[in-house]
């Protein structure tokens, strides 16, 4: 039973890591940034916090996602 829960968990993480990218680089192409320190000089203000606000919500489940690999193993 836990296995299926471990399973779920990972999908909803994964599925939401790949959001959080697709927003991320929409962010990139709206500035037709190539990297974060292009994006940073291209980008106004508001863009640039909603990039940190999407990189610490990316770490937050990358982590979660981290720990729940490590309980399956």
């Amino acid at each position: 039973m836990e296995k299926i829960i471990y399973k779920s968990m990972k999908k909803v993480f994964t599925e939401e890591i790949k959001e959080i990218e697709d927003e991320i680089n929409k962010l990139f192409k709206k500035y037709n940034a190539k990297d974060k320190k292009d994006f940073l000089n291209k980008a106004n203000k508001e863009d640039v916090e909603r990039l940190k606000h999407l990189e610490d919500q990316l770490n937050r489940v990358m982590e979660c996602l981290r720990r729940i690999n490590l309980k399956v193993i």
